[in-house]
């Protein structure tokens, strides 16, 4: 009796153990899928604050300049992601989805972005021909 007993347990004790794994690799994928999300909406974000702050420092004449602190995205595909011609682009990758996120300015613009996520304070700053956004 004792060794059917220990075999119901230890097959319980299994069927809960197979249950919950099943359960954390579903709900750990879905929170992926939903940071992925929230990373598109900061690169939104990022892309139209730059372009908004280049607007503003093309019209000021040469050597003008402002910060902003903005923050860039986890799942950022730095080989992707720029700073050319009129348009910030960021491209975002998780597993085998890429998505681009973009905005165009109305004065050319050169620069980099940060192949890290994080909060960065970036330099817009007027040039003779173009405007130059890099991060600090």
């Amino acid at each position: 009796m004792k060794a059917q007993a220990a075999i119901e347990y230890i097959s319980i004790s299994l069927i809960g153990a197979l249950l919950f794994t099943v359960l954390f690799f579903i709900s750990a994928d879905f929170m992926g899928g939903r940071s992925f999300e929230g990373s598109l909406s900061q690169a939104r974000l990022t892309v139209t604050s730059l372009t908004d702050a280049a607007n503003e420092i093309c019209l000021q004449p040469q050597g003008s300049k402002t910060e902003v602190l903005l923050p860039v995205p986890l799942h950022i595909d730095p080989m992707n992601s720029s700073v050319a011609n009129r348009t910030v682009a960021f491209a975002l990758r998780y597993k085998d989805r890429l998505e681009f996120v973009s905005a165009t300015s109305r004065c050319e613009l050169n620069g980099s972005l940060p192949s890290v996520g994080g909060t960065y304070a970036f330099e817009v700053e007027r040039e003779a021909t173009a405007v130059n956004i890099t991060a600090k």
